[in-house]
Parts: C-alpha cells; structure tokens; sequence
C-alpha cells in the first residue's frame, strides 16, 4: 500500500508474467524451486525421484552404451582424431554435416549452419565420458586413486587435487591414459549451495591481463580462477615435463648425442653440413622436436566458467608465460602445452563480447559449451549487464529424443539456449546427457 500507483502497477505485471510462465513449463524437468524461498527442500524432492537410476548408471562399468562404443571406436581411427590425440573432433566447413557426423555421435547431429556455424561434426560419445570427468571433480573421496563413484569406465593416473578453501574451488588434474593427454576438472557449485549462489552472482567486471591484451571477465569467476591457478600450472607442468621425457626416451635422444642447433655444428661431430655426417648428427637431424602436451579441459556449472577461464589462458599465454597468440593467430613456437578440447556443462556467461570474440578465434572449433533445455544457469550473468557467451553451444533441447544442435559461432544463437526464453529450472542445470552430473557423493 505504501507503494506508488505506477510501482505497484509494474509489480502486478511481473507478478502476472510470473504466474504465465509457471503455468506453462513444459514438462515436470522444468519445475524450478523458487530462488530465494524456503530454501532447497522442493529441489531436493525433484532430484530424489531420479537419483536412483544416476547412481546405478554410475555404479556399472563401463558407462558408456554399446552404441557409444561402437562411435568411439569408429571415432578414434579417424584422420581428426588422431590428429587431435584422442579424438577432439574437428569441425568442417559450414553446413559439412553427414554420414561422418552419424559416425561420431548417436543422434543426427542437426548443425545451425545459417549464420556462420562453424561446422557439425560433434563428438557426443566423447561429450557423454566428459560427463563423468566433469562429475568427478564433485567427488569428496577416491579421487586422487581413481576410484570414486564417477572413476570407472576411464583410465585416469597421476591424479592429484587442487582446491582454495577460501574460495571453495576444488577439481583435479591428472593424465588420461586413454586419450593420451592431461585432463584439467573444475566442481562446480555444491547444489545444496546453489541458490545462494544464485541469489549472490552479481555482475561485476574486472579487467584481466591476458600477455599484453586487457579483457573484461566476471570478477568473481577471475577470482576464484586465479585463487587455483598456480597449483593448476604447476601441476601441469610436471606433467608436461613427463611428457617430454617419455618423447624423447622413444625417440632415442640421449644426454650423449650431439645436436645441431640453428644450423651450427658441435664438437666431436663427424663430417660437415655440406657432407657426409655422423651417426648421432644424423639421428639428431632426423628426430621431431617433443610436441606440446595435449590438455582436455571440462567443468560444469562454476567450474564451466572456471574452464573457460583456463583454458582461454593455457592457449594464449600457456605453461611458458610468453603469449603464443594474438588476435587469434597461432603460434605455437616455444610452448610445452596446447589445448585441444574444452567441455563445458551448463556454464554461466564468463566475460563481455570482445573476450568471447577473441575466445571464438583461439578455442571455438576446439570449444563444447553444452547447455540443457530450461538450465537458469546459463542465462546469468545477463546480456544487458555487458556478458557474452563464449562458443561453440551444443543445444539439448527439453525433448531428450530430440538430437542435439550444435550452434552457430556467434555464441548467442537464437535457435539454442537463447531459444528458451523461460530459463528457470535448476533440475536442468544438475542433469546433463541423462546424468546427474553432480551425484558422485550420493
């Protein structure tokens, strides 16, 4: 009452426009739990009548489907999967989507190709171990042993835990012995948290210093990432150390063998550039320079965002702390590492447009944002606050027979995510590919 007529007339229209929205949710995955209302308990109730099957999903080795072993397999001898150690699948040209696409994923992958997709061959066998990789990073026990809940069906070793108790980040690095590459996990928020977290995501910039180019990211994505940046990298880099060993122990390269370095000849070399040459001059031509560790990174919900972060940094600046790219021109000479895929689970926007431009030319074709039906959370931060998504969104619609669309490379693609303009459901935002992603404590 002691509002002003105009006040409380906007206020009955959102009170309207509220009721509208409830009354046609689509489906009982989108009944949400009011933010900010009595707490978690009818989240609680939604989640308990399905965790049931997501743990004995969890609980069975392997996880996978035939079908999806099939795919891998399939998948795994391809010319893009060997050039991406492991199988990062690589797009093609714009609307490129057939029957190799049928061979990577269980459904017929429909590509938005209008409006600049950047192609359609979408890994989903390799999205559905992700899933798990993601999940993992929830887990409070058996982690650095590789036995926990969400552990089995993957070959994980040297796995060791980050965490800021400060700023309750927590995930894992370790190195995938299936794929043959590091793996870098971020958790996401705990769900009993999750609406307070919510109810307190503000929509702060702060300015980030990527080499010599200044981005505007959420301030306190950057704070959390930065809090466990040190320990990821160093993790990172002994594993990458490894890595160079192992390459090098292959390749015969022993402290004994004299090289020729930036056309020079050392001493004790037989022969001359322009003649016959020695044994160990000869192997030291032939031999390739160690390639740069390959690194998966995944995450979900904060740890998307967390993910983003990392990744966008470990392909610019890298394990060396020298800028490998600019404006989006590689340049790999001198690093140790490279990124060669990004999974991403219903990850919030992380910085404004010029970052997601510059992300797109850097990680888009290496990048899976995937998002889920009526997920609430990545529509925050908001668009109107000077956030953009980074791409490439791959786009499960409510319908769970429905295929996946892999969206176009603006970030923003009004036929995905953006599509669902009632962004409500945080039941959504826990299940990705008929998982609950966050269970492994269950």
């Amino acid at each position: 009452r002691t509002l002003p007529a105009p006040s409380r007339m906007r206020l009955a229209l959102l009170l309207a426009a509220l009721a509208v929205a409830t009354a046609i949710a689509p489906s009982p995955r989108t009944t949400t739990a009011s933010l900010g209302v009595g707490g978690l308990s009818p989240l609680r109730t939604l989640v308990a009548s399905k965790t049931n099957e997501s743990v004995n999903n969890a609980s069975s080795a392997p996880r996978r489907s035939p079908r999806d072993e099939d795919a891998e397999t399939a998948w795994a001898a391809t010319p893009a999967a060997q050039e991406h150690v492991g199988g990062v699948g690589v797009r093609g040209a714009s609307g490129e989507v057939g029957a190799r696409a049928e061979v990577y994923s269980g459904h017929s992958i429909r590509d938005a190709s209008a409006g600049g997709a950047r192609g359609g061959e979408y890994p989903e066998a390799e999205t559905h171990r992700q899933v798990y990789l993601a999940g993992a990073a929830y887990c409070n026990k058996g982690l650095e042993t590789w036995e926990c809940l969400y552990c089995n069906g993957t070959s994980m070793r040297d796995v060791t835990v980050f965490a800021s108790a400060g700023k309750n980040v927590r995930g894992y690095v370790g190195w995938d012995a299936d794929r043959g590459r590091a793996v870098v996990s971020f958790r996401g928020t705990e769900p009993s948290s999750l609406e307070n977290w919510l109810e307190n995501l503000d929509a702060s910039h702060a300015q980030w210093d990527v080499g010599d180019v200044s981005y505007r990211v959420h301030a306190g994505f950057l704070s959390s990432y930065l809090a466990v940046k040190d320990q990821i990298f160093t993790l990172l880099a002994a594993l990458a150390a490894a890595h160079r060993a192992g390459h090098e122990a292959t390749h015969g390269h022993g402290a004994g063998e004299h090289v020729i370095r930036g056309g020079q000849q050392r001493p004790g070399d037989r022969g001359t550039l322009g003649g016959t040459r020695g044994a160990a001059v000869e192997r030291a031509m032939e031999m390739e320079a160690p390639p740069p560790m390959p690194i998966a990174i995944t995450g979900h919900s904060l740890g998307g965002a967390l993910a983003t972060l990392a990744a966008f940094e470990l392909s610019t600046v890298g394990l060396t702390g020298r800028r490998s790219t600019i404006r989006g021109v590689a340049d790999a000479s001198g690093q140790t590492s490279k990124v060669v895929g990004v999974w991403t689970f219903g990850s919030p926007r992380v910085g404004d447009e010029f970052f997601s431009v510059d992300y797109g030319a850097i990680l888009g074709d290496q990048t899976w944002r995937v998002t889920h039906a009526h997920d609430i959370v990545p529509s925050v931060p908001y668009r109107i606050m000077g956030f953009h998504h980074v791409p490439t969104e791959v786009f499960y619609p409510p319908d769970s027979s429905a295929p996946p669309t892999v969206c176009d490379s603006s970030g923003e693609d009004l036929r995905c995510s953006d599509s669902e303009w009632t962004h409500a459901s945080i039941v959504d935002h826990l299940y990705y590919l008929e998982t609950y992603i966050c269970g492994c404590n269950i």
